[in-house]
Order: C-alpha cells, then sequence, then structure tokens
C-alpha cells in the first residue's frame, strides 16, 4: 500500500518551491540556505508538477448497465391516476408521462 504524504509536509515543499521559482538562487544555494537536501527539492518539484499534471487528465469512468426492477413500476399522479408497469426504463416512462400529460389548448378548456 501507498503511504500518502503529511499535507503539512507536501504544504511545506510546495511553499518552498513557489519561494524557489521567485528567487535568482540557484537551486543548489537556495536548498543550503533553507537546509534540504537537493536530492528532496528534485523529488518533491517533480512529485508536485505529477500531481498537476493529473488534476487536469480525464477521469475514467465505467457505465453499467441498470438492474431490472423486480415487481416493477408504479406512477402516482396528483389526479389520482396511477400506471403500474411490469418492468420500465427511465426513457420508457418519459414517453409515457409525456403522452399523459395534458396538451395546452386542453387547458385552457
Amino acid at each position: 500500500m501507498v503511504r500518502l504524504p503529511d499535507p503539512a509536509v507536501r504544504q511545506r515543499w510546495s511553499r518552498l518551491i513557489q519561494l524557489h521559482e521567485q528567487s535568482d538562487l540557484a537551486i543548489s544555494d537556495f536548498c543550503d540556505l533553507h537546509e534540504v537536501s537537493t536530492a528532496s527539492f528534485y523529488r518533491w518539484r517533480q512529485r508536485l508538477q505529477d500531481d498537476a499534471d493529473q488534476s487536469d487528465a480525464f477521469l475514467a469512468v465505467q457505465i453499467e448497465q441498470p438492474r431490472p426492477q423486480i415487481g416493477g413500476t408504479t406512477v402516482r399522479f396528483p389526479c389520482g391516476t396511477q400506471i403500474e408497469l411490469a418492468s420500465c426504463d427511465a426513457n420508457s416512462l418519459m414517453i409515457i408521462v409525456d403522452r399523459l400529460a395534458p396538451q395546452p389548448s386542453e387547458l385552457q378548456q
């Protein structure tokens, strides 16, 4: 199992790398000044860059087929109408509800 670094350590390294980018110092001089190893500096800079690159990437998504419902679906309308379906997918249900909805001309009567 991969051990994730302490967020405070990550934040400290992120801040140090930003400070270096704003300075005119060579990496070795900067590391000496802040009492960190150059190897750790390079490793953290690469790690933080990799994390930034991954945050811009698309994530894989797996789409699964819905499981059939056991017992069907019941739709109850406020007017008291009730429809019972043995099995139904969302598209079929939307078509049924749309067909049963009153048309604008029926509402004006």
